[in-house]
């Protein structure tokens, strides 16, 4: 994916006030069937799929058996099969992960390199795509046809961005993208790139696989517990440890949406982020995505903060220069 077509701040805009169309054909995809498929995911993903119906998507992390996040996933039920979107260059180590816990269960998984993703984004996505999208609710899937291509269309948020993403054949692909980017007023491209779509995301604080949390990374740790924990499905593969923490205590870091001031240049990523004050602060977390603020010399970010600096509420800093604070509400 491009980092833009040209003209960053316009797909920005774009995506902010009406639509873009974004490749996300580096994204993670595979799938499984066997009639034991629901209830195998749901042992193995924290959202709950084994009540999935058809038509229907949720999102939930895949975990390591000691609560470690190996990879969150967006899970698409079809009528004989379920699609996982999953992080980039991810699909063959969960593939890999999803078999050595398939023992006697009815399952299969397989790669879906022969499918590609266009997501459609922004407020005005569904009327760019007509009919079928506009009747869709969120989270819910159906077959359509979209500028002559027969794709599988899901409703749902990307990265804290409300619209649609296509399933496509990736050989019909390429003239998808370009008939819906090139659909615009006057000739203009719709086309966003990976710096657009960055930008929406550390705006909405949402947590990215492999950029703001890793393999490291307690679940509980991520910020995503509310979104994509079910704590009231059953046992899956690392919930000893995730609800543990979850009802009988806290986890040491978590991943927070950051505004950082007084700083005319863009913070470096990753950097360190201290405890505000004199001499050697101590360490109290690390910034890992951030995005231009809305005024000069203000930044928008992720990092993972420690509990004891969230707890203490402390005022800190980022090493090398600039005032960080906890964005509410983000």
């Amino acid at each position: 994916m491009p980092a833009d077509y040209g003209d960053p701040a316009a797909e920005l805009a774009a995506l902010r006030a009406d639509h873009a169309v974004l490749d996300l054909s580096w994204l993670g995809r595979l799938e499984l069937r066997g009639r034991d498929r629901l209830r195998f995911a749901n042992g193995l993903v924290t959202a709950n799929t084994k009540d999935l119906a058809a038509g229907r998507g949720v999102y939930g992390l895949i975990l390591t058996k000691q609560g470690r996040v190996l990879a969150d996933a967006y899970v698409i039920a079809l009528e004989d099969r379920l699609w996982l979107e999953l992080p980039a260059s991810s699909s063959d180590r969960v593939r890999r992960h999803l078999e050595s816990y398939r023992v006697i269960d009815d399952v299969e998984a397989a790669s879906l390199d022969d499918m590609a993703l266009i997501a459609v984004l922004g407020p005005r996505a569904a009327a760019a795509l007509g009919a079928a999208a506009e009747s869709l609710e969120l989270d819910a899937t159906t077959r359509a046809r979209i500028d002559g291509t027969e794709v599988q269309i899901v409703r749902r948020r990307v990265f804290g961005a409300e619209g649609f993403v296509l399933w496509a054949p990736s050989s019909l692909a390429a003239d998808l993208f370009t008939g819906l980017a090139e659909g615009a007023p006057a000739g203009a491209s719709r086309a966003a790139g990976l710096d657009a779509l960055e930008a929406m995301r550390i705006e909405a604080g949402i947590p990215r696989f492999a950029v703001d949390f890793d393999e490291d990374t307690v679940a509980n740790e991520t910020g995503l517990v509310e979104a994509a924990i079910d704590f009231s499905k059953g046992c899956y593969l690392g919930q000893e440890i995730v609800a543990r923490i979850h009802y009988r205590g806290k986890p040491s870091a978590l991943c927070s949406p950051l505004e950082i001031v007084d700083r005319p240049d863009p913070p470096p990523v990753p950097s360190v982020i201290r405890v505000a004050g004199d001499g050697a602060a101590e360490v109290c977390g690390r910034l890992t995505s951030v995005t231009r603020g809305p005024s000069p010399g203000s930044w928008l970010a992720i990092g993972s903060l420690s509990r004891r600096a969230l707890d203490a509420g402390a005022a800190m800093a980022l090493e090398g220069g600039g005032d960080v604070r906890l964005r509410a509400g983000a």
